[in-house]
């Protein structure tokens, strides 16, 4: 009895070590007959129970990390509704600590989105929702998961940040929306004149040529228009070719002075240069840096009165020059400021003032071609000033003194806009 008995009861602690996790210990495979085969396949099941547990922990890391490691926010409840796992994404979204202990308002402080996971583990229905997080726009999709009898046995909640592509589909609809405004103010314009014309309204040839006149500027603005919305899709799309040299940037902002002093002249505005007695040498583009500051220039004349003052100038920094240029002018609206460079963003809501709104945004578009940056300062009836930089030269013996002579896309009268 008792060698039947002994090897029995080492079989009963093996088997019961087995069911606590440890399968490195084994039943004796000594005996002869139904007990030694019977101690074989608890070993052979043990090895194959440590086998099939360590691919599944392994399989479990493999997936947490996974999990851990996606942009997107993950949480888990059980069938109770307490939850169950939380990746990082979730903290970086709420500003919480992703910790499976925390309480569900604690994790996220929305009670009808406990209702909704509460829901999806009541009915077994899926539910998709928008949340609003802060200035974060959330897209959630909550599922039911199932155990293997096809019973809810909880839910998982995805949690999307759709803020980029909300922003991006709402300055789609604006862009759509203002190029529409831009272009058919001029082309109604054509239309009335040309129909006045037709019905033969206009009897005298005096009032002919003024309708042939405002047909012919109203073509004109419809023209440049389209020239800037091409103009700031080829600086978008990055196939603009761009050379840059050595530049002596005082030569080229004493030149923009005296070709542009005339114009500010006969709308009563003093043009003037402020440029130290080491104005560096800097490393850019000629052609596209005078397009920026005939844009910024244009811009400041529209909105400078009569009497006032515009000032172009440069300073030395410690990697870059800082090139500005300053207005006497009504300012800008600290509400508006972060929209200056935006395409078609107009202060003048009444638009008032000609222009077609885009020459600020192509302004900005250059300048991140260039690798370089420009900014705006203001205040309400104090006036304007913008900023950009331009770097020096890695090694100025090894560059040309020439400015490049790479074209701009736009034609010769289009960076007046």
């Amino acid at each position: 009895t008792r060698v039947l008995i002994y090897p029995v009861k080492q079989m009963k602690d093996a088997a019961l070590a087995m069911a606590g996790g440890n399968f490195s210990v084994r039943a004796k495979e000594t005996q002869k007959g139904e007990i030694g085969e019977l101690g074989r396949s608890l070993n052979y099941l043990s090895e194959q129970l440590s086998r099939t547990i360590a691919a599944l922990d392994l399989e479990r890391k493999r997936l947490e990390r996974i999990v851990n490691g996606l942009s997107e926010g993950i949480v888990a409840v059980d069938q109770n509704g307490s939850i169950t796992h939380v990746n990082p994404a979730i903290e970086q979204m709420f500003g919480c600590k992703a910790d499976v202990s925390a309480g569900r308002m604690e994790l996220i402080a929305d009670h009808s989105l406990w209702e909704d996971f509460d829901s999806t583990i009541a009915t077994g229905c899926p539910v998709m929702r928008s949340l609003n997080s802060g200035k974060t726009i959330l897209r959630v999709s909550i599922s039911p998961l199932e155990d293997e009898d096809g019973c809810i046995a909880g839910a998982v909640g995805l949690f999307h940040d759709i803020t980029e592509s909300e922003r991006l589909e709402q300055t789609r609809r604006d862009y759509v929306a203002n190029v529409s405004h831009e272009l058919r103010t001029p082309v109604a314009a054509v239309r009335g004149f040309a129909e006045a014309l037709s019905d033969g309204l206009v009897k005298t040839e005096e009032a002919r040529q003024r309708y042939y006149g405002h047909i012919l500027r109203e073509t004109l603005r419809l023209s440049r228009l389209i020239d800037d919305l091409l103009e700031l899709s080829r600086l978008q799309s990055g196939s603009v070719a761009l050379e840059k040299a050595r530049v002596d940037l005082e030569d080229l902002l004493l030149s923009i002075v005296d070709c542009y002093g005339s114009r500010a002249e006969d709308v009563g505005v003093t043009l003037k240069s402020d440029l130290s007695q080491d104005c560096p040498k800097v490393f850019s583009n000629a052609d596209r840096i005078e397009q920026v500051l005939v844009i910024l220039l244009d811009n400041a004349l529209k909105f400078t009165p009569e009497g006032g003052t515009i000032t172009i100038g440069a300073r030395p920094d410690t990697e870059q020059a800082i090139v500005y240029l300053s207005d006497t002018g009504c300012g800008i609206d600290p509400a508006d400021l972060p929209h200056v460079f935006d395409r078609f963003y107009k202060a003048d809501k009444a638009h008032a003032h000609s222009g077609t709104g885009l020459g600020l945004s192509i302004a900005w578009e250059i300048m991140q071609l260039m690798g370089e940056k420009i900014w705006v300062e203001s205040r309400t009836g104090e006036g304007t000033t913008f900023f950009f930089t331009l770097h020096y030269p890695q090694s100025p013996a090894l560059l040309p003194d020439k400015p490049s002579t790479a074209r701009s896309s736009a034609p010769e009268d289009q960076r007046f806009e």
